[in-house]
């Protein structure tokens, strides 16, 4: 199987075949996307076994056994939604350092990193005795999650590819936290209406996207700038050039 990379500029294109090697490295990359899935799913049902609760969080699990008990506030702990939220927390200060680690050491080393983290966090998550170690598990975990997410470096130019690594994982992750921590105690104050509400977002989120986000297929990332965003009817404002600049001063 041969890859052709062309690009719309003067970048010369290139062939490329996908070997075992690679494809390896792929599956394996792509594992670490597969058990961050995985824990944000299997992280909401554990919060309502009752076994867990009992365990780590007895407040909520006496509140839960309530007969008339407000279906929408049975689960509105702080501390039971730092269990979820703590991961992102933690992957959002990783991210930090973790640019850091990437730019001075490489890749490989920031994803060694990343897998004793995870490693390390598996094991305390899964023998934890008590809340503060449950805790410092999830933490670690997130500490893999934000050493471990390098893909989305690679969509940045090489000049800016660490900044933009830290700022396009500590974003998500810090959104993913602030509503993994508020959204108990937002769904005991919407009830149903919480669902209209991230709804809502969504359509903004698709707006968003029609109107200002272009489409890029086949455009090389060295090629963006004069071929996607200085024609773009919004985004051409910040796409100056030094003779741009000189004719509005």
């Amino acid at each position: 199987m041969a890859v052709v990379v062309s690009s719309n500029g003067n970048a010369p294109a290139f062939e490329a075949k996908l070997t075992v090697y690679v494809f390896i490295c792929v599956v394996i990359a792509a594992f670490g996307g597969l058990i961050f899935g995985y824990d944000i799913g299997i992280s909401g049902g554990v919060t309502a076994m009752d076994d867990f609760l009992k365990e780590f969080f007895p407040a909520v699990w006496e509140r839960k056994k309530h007969a008339h008990e407000n279906n929408y506030c049975k689960y509105d702990n702080q501390f039971l939604q730092l269990f979820t939220s703590s991961l992102y927390l933690a992957a959002l200060v990783a991210s930090f350092f973790a640019s850091a680690v990437c730019s001075k050491l490489g890749r490989k080393p920031t994803m060694q990193f990343a897998s004793i983290f995870f490693l390390i966090g598996v094991g305390l998550t899964a023998g934890a005795v008590n809340l503060i170690m449950l805790i410092f598990g999830r933490i670690l975990l997130g500490f893999g999650v934000g050493f471990g997410w390098l893909i989305p470096s690679e969509t940045f130019p090489l000049e800016t590819r660490s900044a933009g690594f830290a700022v396009a994982v500590s974003c998500n992750m810090f959104f993913t936290f602030v509503i993994a921590q508020a959204f108990l105690s937002m769904l005991c104050g919407m009830r149903s209406g919480i669902f209209f509400f991230f709804s809502a977002w969504i359509v903004v989120m698709g707006l968003f996207a029609m109107f200002f986000i272009p489409e890029t297929k086949g455009v090389a990332i060295d090629d963006m700038r004069e071929s996607v965003w200085k024609p773009h009817w919004f985004w051409k404002r910040y796409m100056l050039d030094e003779d741009d600049v000189e004719k509005r001063n």
